[in-house]
């Protein structure tokens, strides 16, 4: 199974639905991972980030994760990072400025993130950014005005961010 390119896993998997298992970092080929459901996964394993030509990765209703891996930022090849509906997510990685040739980032639909880290500015090849719903987001960083690619970027929902920041605009 090392060729595999694609692994797509809905939720109906009980013990899966636990963990996902450290071997997923010898799907060294794997260009797109998709999660759907899995409510009860607490955590990504940190050979998440031995997935060298992972080009997506998809966590949709993965309730109890509240956080990615440092790891998450070694994914050099990665273009979309779709993070949604994951309610228990409060934070990203610094190491997320490692994703050099992220297009896409949505995180619509998490709830409980906080903010985003200062390392976003370093996403220059990042185009769309969604961050509808996210309820508990108080604050943009400033470094997200050096986004200099960014063409989308969706803020409906955010109950509690009052202001956005000055370089917003540059």
């Amino acid at each position: 199974m090392t060729h595999l390119q694609e692994l797509n896993i809905i939720s109906g998997c009980n013990e899966l639905d636990l963990y996902l298992p450290p071997e997923i970092g010898n799907l060294c080929h794997l260009a797109t991972l998709k999660l759907s459901g899995f409510y009860k996964l607490s955590s990504l394993p940190k050979e998440i980030g031995d997935l060298s030509c992972l080009k997506q990765l998809t966590l949709v209703r993965c309730g109890n994760l509240s956080s990615l891996p440092v790891e998450v930022g070694k994914l050099a090849a990665l273009e979309d990072l779709d993070v949604y509906y994951c309610g228990s997510l409060t934070s990203l990685p610094a190491e997320i400025g490692g994703l050099s040739n992220l297009k896409r980032l949505n995180l619509s639909y998490c709830s409980e993130l906080k903010f985003l880290p200062a390392e976003i500015e370093n996403l220059k090849a990042l185009e769309v950014l969604d961050l509808s719903s996210c309820h508990s987001l108080t604050s943009l960083p400033a470094e997200i005005g050096g986004l200099s690619t960014l063409k989308r970027l969706t803020l409906s929902e955010c109950s509690e961010l009052n202001i956005l920041p000055a370089d917003i605009g540059n």
